[in-house]
């Protein structure tokens, strides 16, 4: 739509700076879009003929290089890890899998949001061998070596990365 609304040399010349297509191409194609616009603008490449399919090609180079994001391939290759339930928890984190809106993301904070309400207002107690320190439902929790009593969020955080262990009861 772009294209058929700049006259032919303007719109020429926005083509032609695409690696491989030149005058020649750049006519073709905009002759494409003025013969079949509906065909192309639905996707049918090939209703266009190999000038449009160069566009698209070059096209989708472009964006590939400048608007994708890095894939994590542990997590990517991992069928385990390919569908979580969302309300489910994490089990490497005791976290609540959260549906997240795209633009939501920038302000989730799992380690505030995904916090379980059903481990919130209650404590466990674990043992640890190590000083570790949680933040977590915006509060930094601090354990010693021993027996700790801790909100429940923290312990499990703490139990499902293997850094603590429930603690018998007293």
């Amino acid at each position: 739509d772009d294209l058929r609304d700049m006259d032919d040399e303007e719109a020429r010349e926005r083509l032609m700076k695409f690696d491989g297509i030149g005058e020649k191409g750049a006519k073709t194609i905009l002759g494409a879009f003025d013969r079949n616009p509906t065909a192309v603008r639905e996707g049918n490449v090939e209703a266009g003929g190999p000038g449009v399919r160069r566009l698209v090609s070059a096209l989708a180079e472009r964006v590939t290089a400048t608007d994708t994001a890095p894939i994590d391939e542990p997590v990517t290759t991992d069928t385990r890890r390919l569908i979580r339930l969302p309300g489910t928890l994490h089990g490497g984190s005791g976290l609540v899998v959260t549906p997240i809106e795209r633009g939501d993301l920038g302000d989730f904070d799992p380690l505030r949001d995904a916090v379980p309400d059903r481990f919130v207002g209650r404590e466990i107690r674990i043992e640890t061998d190590a000083d570790r320190t949680v933040e977590l439902n915006g509060e930094r929790v601090r354990v010693e070596p021993g027996r700790n009593t801790v909100p429940e969020f923290a312990g499990v955080f703490l139990m499902a990365r293997g850094e603590a262990r429930k603690a018998p009861e007293r």
